[in-house]
């Protein structure tokens, strides 16, 4: 830590714990995804959720009547009032049938790959900028003598090291033994990561897994919910 930090470290041994998005890696909670296949990979689920929900000819005409509740131009499209329409396709089965297979091909275009890859983009990240508020990441290191580190952290070279006991039990605070959070764990370091789906993510590639570049900080690093006290600005989270 900097020769700033570290009188105040010793007068309230405190630690800060700092949320991802005010750390030196832009790519913290990153992990490399391929949208494309994201979206090929939720296509049969979502094609279920639609036919499950709109599987009849009726399913279909409440959809449309609620479409017009929502917008008044809507009936302009139609170029007949919907009473009249459900009434004349629901006396044809040829009318049904043809209806039925018109909805299945806008489901099929709607759920494009391609066209809904910038869907499941945006989604992500609004899911990571979510992570990223809840979380507060402590980061350690094992190097106690990296030139890099001492350059980075500690003001050029202007600071001290504190050692910590890893096997007291403040490092390991899980709720479950499942607890992605609240203990120590050592970050991986890949090369060249491939590019993933939502599904093939987990907790250890979004939370504790950082491109090679890093491998020479050997970080560990405890993160929790900021459940603890704060300064005013949100960045400062003394636990």
């Amino acid at each position: 830590m900097s020769a700033e930090v570290a009188p105040l470290f010793a007068k309230t041994l405190k630690v800060r714990f700092t949320q991802p998005f005010e750390l030196n890696d832009p790519f913290e909670l990153r992990p490399m995804l391929d949208f494309i296949a994201t979206a090929e990979e939720a296509r049969p689920v979502l094609e279920d959720r639609v036919n499950n929900t709109y599987g009849t000819v009726d399913d279909v005409f409440a959809l449309l009547e609620k479409q017009q509740t929502r917008d008044p131009d809507f009936a302009s499209v139609l170029r007949a009032p919907l009473h009249a329409l459900r009434e004349i396709v629901m006396a044809n089965p040829a009318l049904q049938q043809k209806l039925m297979a018109e909805k299945q091909q806008i489901v099929s275009e709607v759920l494009n790959n391609t066209r809904m890859a910038p869907f499941w983009a945006t989604e992500w990240e609004k899911f990571r900028q979510a992570v990223g508020q809840a979380l507060a990441i402590l980061s350690l290191t094992d190097d106690p003598t990296n030139t890099i580190m001492w350059t980075h952290y500690a003001s050029q070279h202007y600071g001290v090291v504190v050692e910590f006991d890893e096997y007291h039990t403040w490092f390991d605070q899980k709720t479950t033994p499942t607890d992605d959070l609240r203990h120590l764990v050592r970050v991986s370091y890949v090369e060249n990561p491939h590019p993933r789906t939502w599904r093939q993510v987990n907790g250890t590639d979004m939370l504790y897994t950082k491109t090679a570049g890093w491998a020479y900080e050997r970080e560990w690093r405890i993160i929790r919910p900021p459940e603890g006290r704060y300064r005013s600005e949100p960045r400062h989270i003394l636990l």
